[in-house]
């Protein structure tokens, strides 16, 4: 099953909550985002004024996270090291 594409400022949110230890103050997230969240049942209720992570939210932030390490490895690997000035070590 692939996982629903989310925008910034939700996977912001959901990293907030996971830094947190997963549970946090639903104050301490701004309404839109609050809503945001759990309206996609990234975040539920838990306690008084608490939310926390879902199952879901949880896999969404792994696979966001994931799909930047590829993004960030992808661009890495198009690099030429400063140091070279130039020059490109695998043309010989």
């Amino acid at each position: 099953m692939e996982l629903p594409r989310q925008p910034g400022h939700l996977l912001d949110a959901l990293v907030i909550v996971a830094g947190a230890g997963g549970r946090i103050h639903r104050h301490t997230l701004h309404h839109q985002n609050l809503t945001g969240t759990l309206g996609r049942q990234l975040v539920s209720g838990s306690g008084r004024d608490l939310v926390e992570l879902t199952p879901l939210g949880l896999r969404v932030l792994v696979g966001a996270g994931l799909e930047r390490i590829e993004e960030q490895a992808t661009a890495r690997r198009g690099r030429v090291p400063a140091g070279l000035k130039g020059q490109v070590p695998w043309a010989g």
